[in-house]
């Protein structure tokens, strides 16, 4: 830390002392009558005696100014040459030493949290956040900060270039708020990730039961706001047990409902209000249009993700994958590999710093993968069981526009050609099979126990009795929870700060389950 803090000062100060020096000297300079004018020295000035002092030598320093003053711009020029030099050589990552400036490898030791401690091959050096200069070749990094779980990664620091930590840190002892109070029940979240759908049913206020909304956006209003009521519980058919969808949008939802009275009911509700299903209009006669519409909306999104994808990659998720979601920022990529296949080398230019962990680019079938768009690096998370249900992509591979059509588009045209050769999600013979087939398209929550982390550089992982959390260079996997919670619901908070879960802390009562949000940052 002190290498790192003086070094610009030095720079600083060698540069602008010699300068300050001659400018002092051109402004003023020093004749040699002024310098012996300025050694007499006499205490009685009314006298008029003659006194006989002894004449001063100029100081070495002026002396040297005066003798060399035409060669003074040229020295200045060359010392400030060479101090920014040296201050560029530095900033580097070049350190002085016996046989002259070796180069360094920087580390950015950050951590959120910030505060904590920066251990190197296990010997404390410094503490978030800073940045240490040190010999290129690889390091244990370990970051601990009291309460938090620990991180530690394997870096290679290579010469010239900034390796960063961006260790996130995890509570080690996680602490349960209840979400709700009266039970909830037919848990559904929004596509957007920002809101949850739920049905209470147990509420010893017969007015408070109904459908509701619980608003888990990031922004401070949101945050203070209580689960708000969209509906009450309807007359003419069970709640808890009808069929909710969301549209792409997460502006309205879909509840299907199918009893011994009614064949088939469907509502649209809105859910910025309350409403009252005995007044709501069946929207059955022009489901498959609505339907279509979010087909078409999903199609549109997912088009413009696989474009981002280079085209080995997108070779391997049409041909030997399943179960592609991309991550919040798009930057990568979680997919199962069904079938062996070989990711080839430098498909994509790599930046200038690329992570240094340990990749797989064989394909193994059962095996989870992510790959990351901006590194081009694939990594290994392990072999997991594939799950019941799989998503696929929409779009059908052999699609190509139409000629005809591209031809008679407009070049001003606002948007591009519909797409219509894509997979259909509806089930002409079962709403719930549709349902189901547009919520593995909205979030992986719906297929398996993996979802992506809202930061994109961790994966949540859901296991029947704990809820594991890893990097996505399948790096620092650790337990974020183990306890009871019901349905294998697991859903994180859009912020990263919390988890939600559905679990009852008494199971011995005949409570229904509440939602829970576990505080993990």
């Amino acid at each position: 830390m002190k290498e790192k803090t003086l070094f610009p000062y030095l720079t600083v100060l060698l540069t602008a002392t010699p300068l300050f020096l001659y400018l002092t000297n051109s402004l003023f300079p020093l004749s040699d009558d002024k310098i012996r004018d300025m050694a007499i020295r006499t205490k009685n000035t009314a006298a008029p005696k003659v006194v006989k002092h002894p004449v001063t030598k100029p100081h070495p320093v002026s002396n040297f100014f005066i003798r060399f003053r035409n060669l003074m711009p040229f020295i200045t020029m060359a010392i400030i040459v060479g101090g920014t030099y040296l201050a560029v050589q530095i900033g580097k990552g070049y350190r002085p030493t016996p046989q002259g400036l070796a180069g360094t490898g920087l580390l950015a030791a950050n951590s959120f949290p910030t505060g904590a401690q920066v251990y190197l091959d296990g010997k404390l050096a410094t503490a978030t956040d800073d940045t240490l200069s040190l010999s290129p070749g690889d390091y244990t990094i370990t970051i601990k900060k009291e309460g938090y779980l620990p991180w530690e990664k394997t870096l290679t620091l290579q010469k010239e270039l900034v390796s960063q930590t961006n260790a996130t840190l995890f509570k080690a002892v996680a602490s349960l708020t209840p979400l709700t109070l009266n039970g909830a029940s037919n848990i559904h979240p929004s596509p957007d990730g920002q809101k949850i759908a739920y049905v209470v049913a147990s509420a010893s206020a017969t007015a408070k039961n109904g459908l509701y909304i619980a608003d888990i956006s990031q922004n401070t209003i949101s945050l203070s706001r209580d689960p708000r009521q969209i509906s009450k519980l309807p007359t003419n058919f069970d709640l808890t047990k009808a069929t909710f969808l969301w549209s792409p949008n997460s502006q309205q939802l879909l509840v299907h409902t199918e009893s011994d009275t009614y064949a088939e009911d469907n509502y649209l509700l809105d859910i910025d209000r309350l409403n009252d299903f005995d007044e709501l209009a069946d929207v059955t006669p022009r489901l498959n249009v609505i339907l279509s519409e979010w087909e078409e909306e999903i199609v549109l999104r997912e088009t413009k993700q696989f474009e981002l994808l280079p085209e080995e990659i997108q070779q391997i998720a049409t041909q030997s994958a399943t179960n592609l979601y991309f991550s919040p920022n798009e930057e990568k990529l979680l997919y199962m590999a069904t079938a062996s296949a070989t990711i080839p080398e430098n498909i994509i230019e790599k930046p200038v710093s690329p992570s240094t962990q340990i990749e797989d680019r064989q394909l193994q079938p059962g095996h989870l993968y992510i790959y990351d768009l901006i590194e081009d690096k694939n990594y290994h998370l392990g072999e997991f069981p594939l799950a019941a249900t799989t998503k696929n992509l929409l779009l059908e591979q052999s699609y190509q526009p139409d000629e005809q059509e591209t031809a008679s588009a407009s070049a001003t045209t606002p948007s591009p050609l519909p797409i219509t050769a894509y997979n259909k999600l509806q089930d002409p013979d079962s709403f719930v099979t549709t349902s189901h087939n547009f919520k593995v398209h909205y979030s992986s929550i719906h297929v398996d126990g993996f979802q992506w982390y809202p930061n994109s550089t961790h994966l949540l992982i859901t296991y029947p009795d704990r809820i594991d959390v890893v990097e996505a260079d399948a790096t620092n996997w650790v337990t974020l929870y183990s306890g009871p919670f019901n349905d294998n619901f697991v859903y994180p908070w859009p912020d990263g700060s919390k988890l939600i879960i559905l679990t009852n802390l008494n199971p011995a009562s005949s409570n229904a389950p509440n939602l829970y949000t576990l505080d993990i940052r």
